[in-house]
């Protein structure tokens, strides 16, 4: 028995809550992989500038360095969203006074 307003009587359990949404990983994923792609490039560039010697050291060293720090975001963006995380703020998760 079921009052107008979803209640229950005093004593019957309701229903069980369903179960918390997950966050969907594609969109992680994807940011990943374009991460590791400007990596990537970044690396090109900084080895094609020291080959070609067209630009000082410092901006060479710096392509590389921002490649290499591009790639380790983008694999860790890669791995994390394999995982199943909760969404904290779908309205399932949120508790009721």
């Amino acid at each position: 028995m079921t009052f107008e307003n979803g209640q229950h009587p005093q004593g019957q359990p309701g229903p069980p809550p369903p179960p918390p949404q997950q966050k969907k990983p594609t969109r992680n994923k994807l940011n990943g992989w374009l991460y590791v792609g400007l990596g990537v490039i970044f690396i090109l560039l900084g080895v094609l500038g020291f080959v070609g010697d067209t630009r000082g050291a410092f901006m060479n060293w710096l392509f590389i360095i921002l490649g290499v720090a591009n790639g380790i975001m983008g694999v860790r963006e890669v791995i994390n969203s394999r995982k199943k995380q909760i969404d904290p703020f779908s309205p399932d998760n949120r508790s009721t006074p």
